[in-house]
């Protein structure tokens, strides 16, 4: 799914990392995030500016992880969006370019 105007992954390195949320959370910067899992069944979803949404679910999740040892997944998001998680097991990382 990369688009010409998205940096790849694979020419990035790693920035500072968080827990994923359980309440909704803003995103500051815009940019390419990795999303890693680290349980079973994890959902993430994304919130556009308004939206209101009290929780990340297998229906509404733009991102979902079934097993232990998924791979990680990259997610472009922008700045003002909000992301909440079904568990803080898991992490979101933004990917700097080199």
């Amino acid at each position: 799914m990369p688009k010409l105007d998205q940096p790849d992954p694979r020419w990035m390195k790693c920035g500072a990392t968080n827990y994923l949320p359980t309440s909704a959370t803003e995103i500051t910067e815009s940019g390419m995030y990795k999303i890693c899992n680290s349980t079973y069944q994890m959902y993430l979803h994304i919130l556009e500016v308004g939206e209101t949404v009290t929780a990340a679910t297998q229906y509404n999740a733009a991102v979902q992880m079934n097993g232990t040892y998924c791979p990680d997944e990259y997610i472009y998001l922008q700045q003002g969006q909000r992301i909440i998680s079904n568990t803080t097991s898991g992490t979101y990382t933004r990917m700097i370019p080199v």
